[in-house]
């Protein structure tokens, strides 16, 4: 198993003694493309049936950081999707844990 971030470089602005995570822009978001070869969303990924170029299987999906910072029905969402993701990753890799 190889868990990458779909994220370069981590970016803040200062708030008093606080760092707010700023969007990545587009030339740092990256594993998909890097792995794939394809540019694909994450949401249009996680249905995908993904492949690298050595055969190895690829599950993408949000990093957990995203439901971190989301609020509301977005977080009930991207929460839920992650634990779909992680449950077919079991799934994929033949495990019962």
């Amino acid at each position: 198993m190889y868990i990458t971030n779909a994220v370069k470089h981590f970016k803040w602005e200062p708030r008093g003694k606080r760092r707010l995570h700023k969007k990545p822009g587009l030339r740092e978001i990256t594993a998909v493309r890097s792995l794939t070869g394809a540019s694909l969303t994450i949401a249009a990924a996680r249905g995908a049936e993904l492949r690298h170029a050595g055969g190895a299987r690829i599950l993408a999906s949000y990093h957990p950081s995203a439901i971190l910072r989301a609020e509301g029905e977005q977080a009930r969402e991207l929460r839920k999707a992650l634990v779909e993701d992680l449950r077919r990753a079991r799934k994929l890799a033949g495990t019962s844990a």
